[in-house]
């Protein structure tokens, strides 16, 4: 495995859409997930990498370490000059990066910054419009939500909602963050007690399928919205 998109500044998530990379199951439904690998700069120019699943579960950039393979904390020690983050596509052996706003680059290492694996309770009830949210920097508000729900071709990087019929905000299923190339990437499930949901990327039939749902909308945020102020459905905290 490997990337030319790794540097000092940026971590990197690379998807490869010819791969699969275990199943998302919700109520009984399951779908595949795209296999992504992340790749975290080291001091000597070199890189670690290892699964998405594993890194959400493994990693902290915090606390600068993540789990090896025997159980110990490896330092993570090349990841001091971190920005961003970027997201490629490697298909037939060729390497290409989405073109992914630099704010949602940004708001992504942001969103990895909150060490929810690690923080499980300063999280619980943070879902999908809250990732979103969250990486929109727009506040959330499940109930009202800060966004206009319109129909047309998603562009990349904008917010999409699935929904089982036209009755918005109510119906909406999943939310989720457009990548280009039938690729979306979105939290699955709401922290709860115990049980750390992971992001995953996934195609539109398949989020379909889990959600049982064929209904999908652009979010556009609406004019003065307001900022993301760290609450949402259930808790609240100061990032």
């Amino acid at each position: 495995m490997d990337t030319e998109y790794s540097s000092e500044n940026n971590l990197v998530l690379q998807i490869i859409p010819e791969l699969e990379n275990g199943k998302m199951i919700i109520d009984g439904r399951q779908s595949e997930k795209v296999s992504v690998i992340v790749f975290i700069p080291k001091l000597d120019g070199t890189k670690i990498w290892c699964p998405f699943n594993y890194f959400q579960d493994n990693c902290s950039i915090n606390e600068k370490f993540i789990i090896s393979d025997n159980g110990s904390k490896m330092v993570l020690d090349g990841i001091n000059e971190l920005k961003k983050i970027i997201t490629t596509i490697k298909a037939n052996n060729s390497e290409t990066e989405l073109n992914i706003s630099e704010n949602t680059k940004v708001r992504l290492l942001e969103y990895f910054k909150l060490d929810m694996g690690n923080r499980l309770d300063n999280f619980i009830g943070f879902d999908c419009h809250a990732f979103v949210s969250f990486i929109k920097n727009t506040k959330c508000i499940p109930e009202n939500p800060e966004f206009n729900f319109i129909t047309e071709e998603n562009e990349i990087d904008v917010a999409v909602v699935l929904s089982d019929n036209t009755k918005l905000p109510n119906s909406i299923k999943h939310w989720t963050i457009y990548l280009g190339d039938n690729l979306y990437l979105s939290k699955f499930g709401e922290n709860t007690t115990g049980n750390h949901n992971q992001l995953a990327v996934m195609g539109l039939n398949g989020m379909y399928h889990l959600y049982n749902c064929n209904l999908q909308y652009t979010a556009r945020i609406k004019e003065n919205a307001s900022k993301w102020d760290g609450t949402y459905a259930r808790n609240d905290f100061n990032v």
